[in-house]
């Protein structure tokens, strides 16, 4: 208990000394798509909240009009805690810190079954130095909400395999990845099907409490969708999904372009392959190498191994039957592949299994101390190192 306070106490204050600086400064990333979910948010601040549900452009990537590229959930928070008297601009920038950090502390905890307690403090660091991590330590968009929402559904799954209670934590989750992003929430079943079926930690019973949980949450999002577009008419007399669905998703099938060939998609699968491995290095390599060795399926050392493998693959694997790709589209699966090669590094080399007792014996301030010497970093250089799009 004490250490659980201790923890709090320090990612408290490493996220307070976050904000503080986000604010002082009035940072601003130079990601175009920061640029925008912030703006937005800072004016949607400013708005009666019966105007949430409508965001427009106001002129930002010079366009005007309706904010239909995903639905409104990126922007509550921040709107929120720039109401709330937190400089408006910056508050985009300070839930993306949060959320950060939550998801740091949820991959330790889904993770805990899987590991052994000295290893846990080492998955997280695992998730905090990886390239892709570097890449969007400061940012507004959806991609770290979006991750911690994804995590929050496994972790409800697994809990809901004993108490049926967590089937409303899956819900939840499927629906705010819904309101974050959209499309993309037909991940979090496929995810939360492959933990029940390959992390490997069914006991003979049938898990049937997790497993109505995800259907219930297929449905949830399916009514979300439906409720979505009512309130969205009848606030703005228009349709979101109209929108969405031709422009959105209609452009990414490519029709008639020669992404859409199909020897088009068939490039997409090394191209995002290419990002996998090196946004989730060194796990990657470690991963890579050991299905060279011949070892990946014979490997005893990694239980549950076969599930970050599968999420990432499932990921690739949809995404590349898509016109448009980017880095961006496979988030989690960096954060799968970083932590399942941390796992097997320290399972199989001494001295990796060493340095993940020195992490654990440095907590309960070792992880958060390593996140706030970070997002330094980033802050300090944000505006000095040439941007690099991602």
């Amino acid at each position: 208990m004490r250490n659980r306070i201790l923890a709090a106490l320090s990612w408290t204050t490493v996220l307070l000394i976050a904000a503080v600086l986000l604010a002082v400064s009035a940072f601003a990333s130079r990601d175009p798509d920061s640029t925008v979910y912030a703006g937005i948010s800072a004016r949607l601040s400013t708005m009666p909240l019966s105007a949430w549900l409508v965001p427009e452009w106001w002129g930002l990537w010079g366009l005007e009009g309706p904010f239909r590229e995903h639905p409104v959930g990126i922007f509550i928070l921040p709107a929120l805690l720039g109401r709330a008297g937190y400089p408006a601009e910056q508050a985009a920038y300070a839930i993306g810190a949060v959320s950060s950090v939550l998801a740091v502390l949820l991959v330790g905890w889904v993770a805990a079954p899987l590991v052994r307690d000295h290893e846990r403090a080492a998955v997280r660091w695992a998730t905090l130095l990886l390239p892709i991590a570097f890449t969007y330590r400061i940012r507004a968009n959806q991609e770290y909400p979006v991750l911690v929402l994804l995590l929050a559904a496994v972790y409800a799954t697994e809990r809901a395999r004993t108490s049926a209670a967590w089937m409303a934590g899956i819900v939840a989750a499927a629906v705010g990845v819904f309101l974050m992003k959209g499309v993309f929430v037909v991940f979090v079943p496929i995810v939360c099907a492959l933990w029940l079926l390959l992390s490997g930690r069914g006991d003979g019973r049938p898990d049937r409490s997790a497993w109505v949980g995800v259907g219930l949450a297929t449905v949830a999002v399916v009514l979300a969708a439906v409720g979505y577009e009512a309130v969205y008419r009848s606030v703005s007399g228009d349709s979101f999904f109209a929108y969405y669905i031709a422009q959105r998703l209609g452009s990414n099938t490519g029709v008639g372009s020669e992404a859409s060939s199909v020897p088009g998609r068939a490039w997409n699968v090394p191209w995002y392959l290419a990002r996998l491995i090196w946004f989730a290095v060194p796990g990657s390599l470690v991963l890579i190498g050991l299905a060279l060795r011949g070892r990946a399926t014979r490997w005893r050392g990694a239980p549950g191994l076969a599930f970050p493998v599968g999420v990432a693959l499932v990921y690739v694997i949809v995404m590349s039957l898509g016109a448009n790709r980017a880095d961006r589209f496979i988030f989690p699966a960096y954060f799968a592949i970083g932590v399942g090669g941390a796992v097997v590094a320290m399972r199989r080399w001494p001295g990796v299994e060493r340095a993940a007792r020195w992490i654990a014996h440095r907590e309960p301030y070792g992880t958060p101390v390593l996140w706030l010497l970070l997002f330094l970093a980033t802050f300090l250089t944000a505006s000095r190192l040439p941007y690099v799009q991602f």
